[in-house]
């Protein structure tokens, strides 16, 4: 069955004993040329443009919500206890929007039936995206704004992408328990994990499920591996090293979000247990933090680096931004319905973006906590509905995003 775009969730195991949190992990390789075999796709020349127009720029002129608490609940950065969870609220001051006007334009994806997701920055300097529905990866130019779709081999899909060292694209795809790689021409080569079943104390029958992926620090793309509760290694080669969660055993983590903390070491979300992992790219020990009092407290489908020097997720109905050391910090959205599909917190006006799949919005939060509102829109004045696996900072310097319910990529600019 193939994981949903828009959420992975599984049901925890109950009764897990307590995570063993710092270790040295066991390493299991696999070289490609022997033990594992490779696919290779030569893709054909990029699909015609979209027929359709780009959808005219408009403006959003937004609605400002009261301030929003946030509150910090320390927890200790000794990953063998739990302090307890005192909470403090602090009331924000109005200060004057750093974009006050913000314009949003929609581009139609070219792919028929295309639900767009995931998104990054590729090195030619264009924007691509991934397309789950129809197995696709499309790009599309800031500076001439239209789709082209590059299709992947037959049954193959790329969930989450990004740019890799060598300046291709390198992506997920959880149905065939594998890691791919794109060149910018169209060249497809998919690389299995060597763990081809999910670890049995969570689902059984399911692939080593990998979903996020990120450009490490040693040259390196790093990727979590969901269903089978470990962090992979790919080299550019195609050489992949899994390195198992530390309670994989014992209990069913799920890691999803990773990326690149300030430190230099690769981050990543255990949502199922209230965790946040980081793995030493040199050394490779494994330490687990407890957050928010454990028990599932995060979201953690996404996982983004900010500036301020914290590790931003989203967390269903509000995001949280995390010290290295444990602190979190959340922030309501102004929808008690919301459903956080993304959260970047380097975006346009120096402000924190977070896109509301549920709701249908964008909200900006700036440092005093003050969140202000831009409804997206549908067809026919539908609103629009999530699907959106991330959000990426353009060359163009605007925040680009997917509405996969309406087909459609989005930039916002201020």
């Amino acid at each position: 069955m193939s994981p949903s775009p828009s959420r992975r969730r599984v049901v925890a195991l109950a009764g897990a004993a307590a995570a063993v949190v710092v270790a040295l992990v066991s390493v299991v390789a696999v070289n490609l040329s022997n033990g594992g075999a490779t696919k290779v796709h030569v893709a054909a020349k990029p699909t015609a443009p979209s027929s359709l127009l780009p959808i005219p720029t408009f403006a959003a002129p937004p609605s400002t919500f009261p301030s929003l608490p946030s509150s910090s609940v320390p927890t200790t950065p000794a990953p063998t206890t739990t302090a307890p969870a005192p909470t403090s609220s602090s009331t924000s001051t109005t200060v004057p929007n750093p974009c006050p006007t913000p314009h949003i334009a929609e581009y139609t994806a070219s792919a028929a039936n295309a639900k767009p997701g995931a998104v990054t920055v590729g090195g030619d300097g264009n924007v691509w995206f991934a397309d789950w529905s129809v197995g696709a990866i499309e790009r599309i130019k800031p500076s001439n704004p239209v789709a082209y779709a590059f299709g992947l081999p037959a049954g193959d899909h790329a969930l989450q992408l990004t740019s890799g060292p060598d300046a291709n694209l390198w992506f997920t795809d959880p149905n065939a328990g594998a890691v791919g790689r794109m060149t910018l021409t169209g060249t497809v080569t998919e690389f299995p994990t060597p763990t081809r079943e999910s670890n049995p104390m969570g689902v059984a029958g399911q692939t080593s499920n990998p979903l996020s992926i990120v450009a490490g620090p040693d040259g390196a793309l790093w990727f979590t591996e969901s269903m089978a509760d470990q962090i992979g290694r790919v080299t550019l080669d195609g050489a992949i090293t899994e390195y198992p969660l530390p309670s994989r055993d014992r209990v069913h983590a799920n890691p999803e979000g990773i990326t690149v903390g300030p430190d230099g070491a690769v981050w990543f979300t255990e949502p199922l247990v209230g965790k946040l992992g980081r793995i030493d790219p040199t050394s490779h020990v494994i330490t687990e933090f407890v957050v928010g009092g454990g028990g599932g407290a995060i979201g953690g489908a996404t996982l983004v680096s900010g500036p301020d020097g914290r590790l931003w997720t989203d967390a269903v109905s509000q995001v949280e931004a995390i010290t290295t050391k444990g602190v979190v910090t959340s922030y309501p959205v102004p929808d008690a319905n919301a459903w956080v599909d993304a959260v970047r917190p380097d975006g346009p006006g120096g402000l924190v973006w977070v896109l509301d799949g549920r709701g249908g919005s964008l909200d900006s939060i700036n440092a005093q906590g003050n969140v202000t509102r831009v409804m997206l829109t549908g067809p026919a004045g539908q609103g629009f509905s999530g699907d959106s696996l991330g959000m990426i900072v353009g060359p163009d310097h605007a925040l680009w995003f997917a509405e996969g319910s309406v087909r459609r990529i989005a930039k916002l600019t201020c």
